[in-house]
């Protein structure tokens, strides 16, 4: 994924869950604008740190 010099471009949307009254929600990541992935449970305050630890975990492979 991360050859030393292209760092991939993330992006964490988050999807509210009006059923949750915690105010969670699906965090959906995407890698250079396609979806890689959803994290169930994830609180709109949270979505940054999503973000960066992506981005670590994408730079570390």
């Amino acid at each position: 994924m991360y050859d030393g010099d292209t760092v991939p471009t993330v992006q964490v949307e988050h999807i509210a869950d009006a059923t949750d009254p915690e105010g969670a929600g699906n965090a959906v990541v995407k890698l250079n604008g396609v979806e890689f992935m959803r994290l169930n449970g994830v609180a709109a305050s949270d979505i940054a740190a999503v973000q960066q630890n992506i981005v670590l975990l994408a730079q570390s492979a």
